[in-house]
């Protein structure tokens, strides 16, 4: 019988604790994937801001977290366990010095990184253990077009890996292609698989809703068809990307009903009737499949990592012309296309609205397919922690 049970460091840059972010999310749910399955599981953080600030804020949120015990405080370092996972958080300036102490201390016997800086991952292939990078984001890698730290010295230290795992089939296409780096597809925990059908949407779900209102994930087009159909209810959910000007921009159509972010997702689907992610850049859209798992029907934009979250289920709407991407003191910045043709995400919008059976059936379909796209991702991740 082979051994399935080892000591797990996952490294990133956000919070474990409830965060905005897409990827660190899917990483706490791996760990706690991980940890029922009897792996030992500790997680490795850092401040956000300042020293002090960050220090501060990461203790306020421990405290408020009911089910978080604090064990270490200190001025460059604090530790505190959350559903049997220790979490070990550092200071920018000490990220080096207290990894490699953690290191030591925890004797992992795998290392996972998810972090966009090369500090973390330079310092675990430096410890001698196995180490897999785990590619996210474009934006996030030292290679490729849309890198916001483009650096030959990281790249390399993605090929020294012991493996690279990526969300996305079209990811892993782009690391191979961008960065001549091989990467593993790997499906994480998005949604509680043992649920056999989650939250089909009710009668009262009344919302065509945007999760993350921003240029990058197609706030100009969602303004557009909520103008277009000023009968219809819309809601968006401001979340990382959502800059003032973005609200400002949403408070022009009247139907646009803002919604706060929640740490349980299911409450903002709870009153979606139709998810629409009309993103430009996209490496798997991790929400689409979330939304489709609870049975509510999506309208995504035709690119790489939505067409593969969609597997195959309405609807899927081409763009006619692309949007211009510039990198601007080390951030992506990116302008949709003056003139956009939005005719199909109406006739998609009329279609799902008008019709409830069809509705009804769209929503049985996409449930059943994002349950199949996600499968069993604890066998997925053991082979690539073993192999």
């Amino acid at each position: 019988m082979r051994k399935i049970r080892s000591r797990v460091l996952l490294c990133q840059q956000q919070t474990f604790l409830y965060g905005l972010v897409g990827s660190s999310s899917l990483n706490r749910r791996l760990l706690q994937l991980l940890k029922a399955k009897g792996h030992e599981c500790h997680a490795f953080t850092k401040f956000h801001g300042n020293q002090h600030k960050g220090r501060s804020s990461l203790l306020l949120q421990i405290a408020r977290e009911p089910l978080a015990s604090l064990e270490i405080d200190e001025k460059r370092y604090v530790r505190f366990t959350i559903q049997g996972i220790t979490v070990h958080s550092a200071a920018r300036n000490a990220v080096v010095d207290t990894l490699t102490s953690v290191i030591s201390q925890v004797n992992p016997e795998v290392i996972i990184i998810s972090d966009e800086s090369d500090e973390m991952l330079r310092t675990a292939i430096a410890s001698g253990r196995k180490v897999i990078a785990v590619a996210h984001q474009q934006f996030d890698l030292p290679f490729g077009p849309l890198s916001e730290h483009a650096d030959p010295a990281g790249a390399d230290l993605y090929r020294r890996a012991a493996r690279v795992a990526t969300v996305s089939k079209f990811m892993a296409d782009y690391c191979q292609q961008e960065g001549q780096v091989k990467a593993d597809v790997v499906r994480f925990p998005i949604f509680d698989t043992s649920s056999p059908s989650q939250d089909i949407p009710q009668d009262t779900a009344r919302f065509i809703t945007l999760i993350n209102p921003c240029a990058m994930k197609g706030i100009s087009t969602f303004v557009k068809i909520a103008q277009e159909r000023p009968s219809m209810l819309f809601a968006a959910v401001p979340t990382w990307g959502t800059t003032q000007a973005d609200l400002e921009a949403l408070r022009t159509a009247s139907n646009i009903t803002l919604l706060s972010p929640q740490k349980d997702i299911g409450k903002i689907f709870a009153q979606t009737r139709v998810l629409v992610t009309p993103s430009w850049i996209d490496t798997l859209s991790t929400v689409t499949v979330e939304a489709m798992g609870h049975g509510i029907p999506t309208i995504g934009r035709d690119i790489g990592g939505i067409r593969e979250a969609k597997s195959n289920v309405d609807f899927l709407i081409a763009s006619e012309s692309d949007p211009t991407v510039t990198l601007r003191q080390g951030k992506i910045y990116l302008i949709p296309p003056e003139h956009e043709d939005i005719s199909h995400w109406i006739s998609a919008l009329d279609e799902l609205t008008q019709d409830d059976r069809y509705h009804r059936d769209l929503a049985r379909r996409s449930a059943i397919a994002a349950r199949n796209f996600v499968g069993d991702p604890y066998h997925t991740w053991v082979d690539l922690l073993e192999g």
